[in-house]
């Protein structure tokens, strides 16, 4: 959220938002940003937690990866949003 609010107080400050057409296509972009930044953080959180897990039971399972993945985008998607 802090990079979010950092790009959008830039663009406020170049007066890039006295156009209002410019304004939702800036606010919409950049919320793009962000929703794909956490899409890319909970999926490589989630590859990783399932490395260590198996690194230490010695049991690769690949349907946990599955899950723990889209469990993990869904949350950091939803996080995002709110």
């Amino acid at each position: 959220e802090m990079t979010l609010a950092s790009r959008l107080s830039t663009h406020a400050n170049l007066g890039h938002f006295d156009d209002r057409g410019l304004f939702f296509r800036i606010a919409m972009g950049n919320l793009a940003v962000v929703q794909c930044q956490a899409a890319v953080v909970g999926c490589l959180a989630a590859v990783v937690a399932c490395c260590l897990n198996a690194l230490t039971t010695g049991v690769f399972r690949s349907e946990h990866i599955l899950l723990m993945t889209s469990a993990a985008v869904a949350a950091a998607s939803a996080a995002s949003l709110l």
